[in-house]
């Protein structure tokens, strides 16, 4: 009995040992590196990558201009990406100050970006007619190869936050700008479980990220904060910038902005965590103690993370355009196109083509005519003249 005892309390004594060197080798598991955590936020990027989903964005303005709380937008997006394919079909509803009023005005586009160039399409769906269609036809440049990512979506699509724009009108994403920063790591408490905080400061402001390990690292939180003297443009700081000619925003200098995402909903979704829905809130200061702010609510719906493109050609343009219907193509300057049978085409007298309707051509035709024409001439040629000399030989017979 002794014995069995001795064994129990040494087992006891094993045990909490064993406990006491493992906790620093689980600790040190579970530390993560400033590198560590970007790079875990870098992969969530690519969960829509090759997707096809909804988007429904409801805005709200807070300022001098609008009512508090006037509902300045409301959109609907389908977004189809397959890489660096995509498109989207817009339609929305905007709201905005008319001469001491609230104007509104409704719109729908369709922008497809196939690979190699872009069509862009406005539809005016109160009148039920094409406005214009506007196209590039040769390699486009990343500024506006990144156009979808303007959209609050392009948060969680590619990591957009406004105010980090390139030298040539294009964006740089949350990690580049992470990555020009100073970084920091911590461990925090948020909404009952823990999260990593991952912070970058430096010329571009302060960006703040809250990555939920439970949830792919995914951000549960994101806070972008600029004063005047942070770049919006390398090299420019927001106390460079001119007045803006928003007419939601007072004609005075910005002195500065904060920018706040919170992403309530997870869903998973192809066995993959997503986003599914968050909230945007963004308040602009200005020199001379104004404030405006905006807060927008962000959904995603019919959310496919494994489309089948094969199918069926989503990558074509869908809107209503008639035949004849002039498109700008931007890179093709003095050439007249227009919309022909779903494809852009150099435009053409049709007016031409009708006169030349019932005609045929065959190759080769016009080259074997003109031969044959030309040996019929020589053949009465000579007989003319072997004519013209047998009459004149009789006559000086005669």
């Amino acid at each position: 009995m002794i014995f069995l005892y001795r064994i129990l309390i040494l087992t006891k004594r094993l045990h909490v040992l064993f406990n006491i060197l493992a906790l620093p080798v689980l600790a040190n598991a579970a530390e993560k590196t400033p590198e560590e955590l970007l790079s875990a936020y870098e992969r969530t990027l690519d969960v829509y990558k090759r997707a096809t989903f909804t988007v429904h964005t409801q805005g709200y303005y807070y300022g001098f201009a609008l009512p508090n709380g006037t509902k300045i937008e409301d959109s609907t997006f389908q977004v189809f990406r397959d890489g660096e394919r995509w498109k989207y079909l817009r339609t929305s509803t905007s709201q905005y100050p008319d001469k001491g009023k609230v104007g509104s005005t409704q719109s729908q586009s369709e922008v497809l970006h196939p690979g190699k160039g872009s069509i862009s399409v406005q539809y005016d769906p109160t009148k039920k007619k094409t406005r214009s269609v506007v196209a590039k036809l040769g390699e486009l440049p990343d500024a506006e190869r990144n156009l979808i990512w303007t959209y609050f979506f392009g948060l969680v699509t590619h990591g957009y936050l406004a105010g980090n724009l390139t030298g040539d009108g294009g964006a740089y994403p949350l990690p580049v700008i992470l990555r020009q920063s100073n970084l920091t790591a911590r461990t925090e408490q948020l909404e009952g479980r823990e999260v990593w905080v991952l912070e970058g400061t430096g010329k571009w402001g302060t960006h703040t990220l809250w990555l939920d390990p439970g949830h792919s690292y995914l951000p549960r939180r994101m806070v972008q904060r600029k004063e005047r003297d942070h770049w919006v443009k390398p090299d420019l700081p927001i106390a460079s910038l001119p007045v803006g000619n928003s007419a939601l925003d007072p004609k005075v200098h910005c002195a500065g902005f904060n920018q706040q995402m919170t992403a309530p909903r997870f869903e998973r979704i192809n066995d993959r965590d997503v986003i599914t829905g968050f909230t945007f809130e963004e308040e602009k200061r200005f020199v001379d103690g104004q404030a405006v702010s905006t807060k927008a609510q962000v959904r995603f719906s019919e959310v496919n993370l494994n489309p089948d493109f094969s199918s069926r050609d989503l990558f074509r343009i869908t809107t209503p355009i008639p035949n004849g219907f002039p498109v700008q193509v931007r890179d093709q300057a003095g050439i007249n196109f227009e919309w022909r049978d779903g494809a852009i085409v150099k435009s053409v007298n049709q007016d031409d083509i009708a006169s030349l309707e019932g005609h045929r051509f065959l190759g080769g035709s016009l080259s074997r005519g003109l031969l044959i024409t030309a040996v019929l001439a020589v053949v009465a040629l000579a007989s003319i003249l072997g004519w013209y000399w047998r009459r004149t030989r009789i006559q000086k017979t005669a």
